[in-house]
């Protein structure tokens, strides 16, 4: 998964995250808790994301399984 800011056309990736063994099928970001991303994947996982720093810090994992 890359990550860009829509603001800065031109300029390479914020962060670059491999989130998932297989492809990643969603991506959603909270409102409510700013810097809180969740992903899920084929792989049957479910990550929950702290990107507030600009650089992706894995919160939990919960497999769907």
């Amino acid at each position: 998964m890359l990550a860009f800011d829509v603001r800065a056309e031109g300029r390479p990736p914020v962060f670059t995250l491999r989130a998932h063994d297989k492809a990643c099928t969603s991506v959603s970001f909270s409102l409510l808790c700013p810097g809180l991303m969740a992903t899920s994947s084929v792989d049957k996982t479910v990550k929950v994301w702290d990107v507030e720093k600009g650089r992706p810090a894995l919160v939990a994992t919960k497999d769907m399984g």
